[in-house]
């Protein structure tokens, strides 16, 4: 029902696939500058579409808003696994080295 308003290039490398879709007219594109692990990609689509749902209303798209959503989930992530884990490694070490006194 019109032109085509996002792409999602969900691999690795698709930056310069981005660029010239952009160049075609395509107004949002996303993409990946690197490599890209499949569960990562795929935890990003998720995020990606459920807060582009959230969003969005009957006749407009937050395409950017969605992308800044998903991202920032991701990272809120990233920063409690590695607190997490960092937690659980102290607590091995108290354990395993904690001793006498």
């Amino acid at each position: 029902n019109g032109p085509l308003e996002c792409a999602v290039l969900n691999g690795c490398y698709t930056f310069k696939l981005a660029k010239l879709t952009r160049m075609r007219g395509v107004p949002h594109v996303i993409c990946w500058h690197e490599d890209v692990y499949d569960e990562i990609s795929q935890e990003f689509s998720e995020k990606f579409y459920r807060a582009l749902v959230r969003r969005s209303t009957v006749s407009t798209r937050n395409y950017k808003m969605a992308f800044m959503d998903a991202t920032n989930e991701m990272q809120n992530a990233l920063r409690e696994n590695s607190s997490q884990q960092s937690a659980e490694t102290a607590a091995s070490g108290r354990v395993r080295g904690g001793g006498g006194g």
